[in-house]
């Protein structure tokens, strides 16, 4: 049986139904976010929208606690720990059909950098990632100035976005 439960909701959603790939998946929120733009929501219910809608490069497996690749296929950091190398999975696409590429992270890191994006939320964390270096269509670097707990893990979680969508001269803010 598969067990969906979430605050507020009462009682658990249960069933014994075979989840599959595609479909719609249709989960009850106690009010409209504000905004599901990945680097400007400052609300409780985008953040569970962005949630289930966006990966990062790694993530924690939730039942090892193990990092595990999900658009990267594999990593590895500099003996200084001051660099992380990324390779990405070729086989990604946006919702559009267009290709996921080593720009979309630059173009995503160099818009969470900009002073004008109102994401204070999240702009902190990254004060020390100096810059992010497309190497190739499918590699990307992250180059920290000084050592920081949670480099890593902020370089494979930064918000992704499709830059061929986001970059067309609209108010990112506002897009």
């Amino acid at each position: 049986a598969v067990a969906l439960a979430m605050a507020g909701a009462n009682p658990p959603l249960v069933t014994d139904e075979v989840i599959t790939e595609g479909g719609t998946l249709v989960w009850r929120l106690e009010a409209e976010p504000g905004t599901i733009n990945p680097l400007t929501y400052r609300d409780y219910y985008g953040g569970v929208v962005l949630g289930l809608t966006h990966d990062g490069l790694v993530g924690r497996n939730e039942d090892t606690l193990e990092w595990e690749g999900y658009l990267a296929e594999s990593w590895e950091s500099s003996e200084d720990n001051l660099t992380y190398t990324f390779h990405l999975r070729k086989d990604v696409k946006w919702h559009d059909g267009v290709p996921f590429t080593a720009q979309d992270v630059t173009y995503s890191f160099q818009t969470l950098k900009d002073p004008e994006i109102p994401a204070p939320r999240i702009q902190n964390y990254y004060d020390d990632l100096a810059e992010v270096v497309a190497l190739d269509d499918y590699t990307v670097q992250f180059r920290w100035t000084k050592l920081y707990f949670k480099s890593f893990e902020m370089s494979a979680g930064l918000p992704i976005f499709a830059k061929h969508v986001f970059d067309t001269g609209v108010d990112f803010a506002e897009h």
